[in-house]
């Protein structure tokens, strides 16, 4: 084997032993640190190396294959990122370890009757505005809402009401101040309403992800470990199983090659965006801050901002010839990279880590706030976070402000609030 790719593969191993042993030191039954760990094993570590050693990639298209000081590069930013991540979680929780572990669930009495009135009004717009239930690609086509603007702010604001709604009735259940029967319709609708071969996969994850860890709570606490290795398995189990649903008959990898149609394939194409976007800096150069500064703007118009960005993903990956498909993922590393080279990579890197450390701190060692909506949201944003991971991040940004705005809104109107403060110790 050449030193190159031997040194190729030594990067590999050396991200997933360095994934491995950030899920061992998270101690916490859940949080946001695993995912971003989780993240790091399944997409920059597990599935680029059965890609290279199959020598099957995402965008068989671009012929840039052969480029091997692509892959070490890319290696190299990955394994630098982690780091300053793990760095900047230590810093963050230093003297963490220390303190008394604690959870406060969000306490709520449930939603009010107008609350209630207007879940069921959100899962009722979201059947009408779905072309069909069942089927994502007819879940893509256009609903009953023509405008595209329109139509985004209206599926965003009505995914908070239902998740929010959702979570305080499930809340409110545990605390025995909703009925059995309330609780049922709602699930019940809201899964006819989100079925999981129809909905996209951060919605899935978001909605779902809550839902479970709202329900098996104390479970996850008595079984330290069963947080990551159910994601785990979702991740190279079920990810791949609806991708298989999901493509067209005529896909460009064998039918009777299961690995290359699933971790091969564009669904786990966050680590070849992250070599395209090294590449695509070299040649064209970077964006100086285009790219944060059309993703933190997000709201204005494009015809009010004609020079406003697209996507990352859609920048740096060019459509397969004969498509104009260019909804293209863009990991966090390839956002800073494609602003600010290098340093950039690691800066957005270390953003992430800054608030996934002050977030997972304050759901389970901050004594204040029992029952705020952050301590209510934190159980479904993993699947938010999970988005903004694999990016792009225009798109993940604006659907999480989106979502959450939404969800605090409707929280604070009809979401009805409990006094007390007593700490649940577990």
């Amino acid at each position: 084997m050449p030193a190159t790719e031997t040194l190729i593969y030594a990067g590999y191993i050396s991200i997933v032993l360095l994934s491995l042993w950030g899920l061992w030191c998270d101690r916490l039954p859940y949080s946001l640190n695993k995912l971003f760990w989780l993240f790091c094993l399944v997409f920059f570590g597990i599935s680029p190396l059965l890609q290279f050693a199959l020598h099957t990639f995402p965008f068989p298209w671009t012929n840039n294959q052969e480029n091997l000081k692509s892959f070490l590069a890319t290696n190299n930013v990955v394994l630098c990122a982690m780091m300053v991540y793990g760095i900047i979680r230590l810093a963050v929780w230093k003297g963490s370890q220390r303190e008394t572990l604690i959870q406060l669930p969000a306490r709520t009495d449930g939603l009010s009757r107008a609350g209630i009135i207007l879940l069921f009004i959100a899962l009722a717009i979201q059947i009408l505005i779905a072309p069909n239930l069942l089927v994502r690609q007819a879940v893509d086509a256009p609903g009953l809402i023509r405008n595209q603007s329109l139509q985004l702010l209206a599926d965003k604001a009505v995914k908070g009401i239902v998740l929010c709604g959702i979570l305080s009735l499930l809340t409110g259940y545990r605390e025995r101040k909703v009925s059995p029967g309330l609780l049922t319709g709602a699930m019940a609708l809201t899964a006819l309403a989100n079925m999981p071969t129809a909905i996209p996969r951060y919605w899935l994850a978001c909605l779902y992800l809550g839902v479970a860890i709202t329900c098996c709570l104390r479970l996850l606490v008595l079984r330290a470990r069963l947080f990551e290795t159910l994601l785990f398995a979702g991740l190279i189990i079920i990810f791949p199983l609806l991708s298989l649903i999901r493509q067209a008959p005529a896909s460009q990898y064998p039918s009777g090659n299961i690995m290359q149609r699933t971790f091969c394939s564009q669904d786990f194409d966050a680590y070849a965006s992250l070599r395209n976007t090294i590449l695509h800096t070299e040649t064209q150069g970077m964006q100086h801050g285009k790219q944060i500064g059309t993703t933190l703007m997000f709201f204005v118009p494009r015809s009010v901002w004609p020079a406003k960005s697209i996507g990352s993903g859609a920048i740096v990956n060019p459509p397969r010839p004969g498509s104009d498909f260019n909804n293209y993922c863009s990991p966090l590393p390839a956002e800073g990279y494609l602003d600010f080279g290098f340093t950039g990579a690691l800066l957005w890197v270390a953003v992430c880590a800054l608030f996934a450390g002050w977030y997972d701190r304050y759901y389970w060692f901050s004594r204040k706030d029992p029952n705020s909506f952050a301590r209510l949201f934190y159980p479904a944003y993993p699947g938010l976070f999970f988005f903004t991971l694999r990016g792009d991040l225009l798109s993940s940004f604006a659907y999480s402000v989106g979502i959450a705005a939404s969800g605090y809104v409707f929280y604070r109107v009809f979401v009805s609030r409990r006094s007390g403060r007593q700490v649940n110790r577990l």
